[in-house]
């Protein structure tokens, strides 16, 4: 997507379940006492967000161009 700076192939909807998912890995590692589980899940929600936060961007500049 950033190579391209286009938004074609991205779901967004497959990030916020993929999202929701992370959220609650996140959850069982704290319940869990796990500092792994937590750690891992923490940087996959951040780079979830950078990627939805990108979709967000490159289609805002995309419905400008058109």
């Amino acid at each position: 997507m950033l190579r391209r700076r286009s938004i074609v192939g991205m779901n967004p909807r497959m990030a916020a379940i993929l999202g929701t998912f992370q959220i609650f890995w996140i959850w069982y590692g704290l319940m869990i006492g796990s500092r792994s589980v937590v750690m891992w899940n923490v940087i996959a929600v951040i780079t979830n967000f950078l990627t939805v936060a990108a979709y967000l961007y490159f289609r805002r500049s995309e419905t400008r161009s058109w």
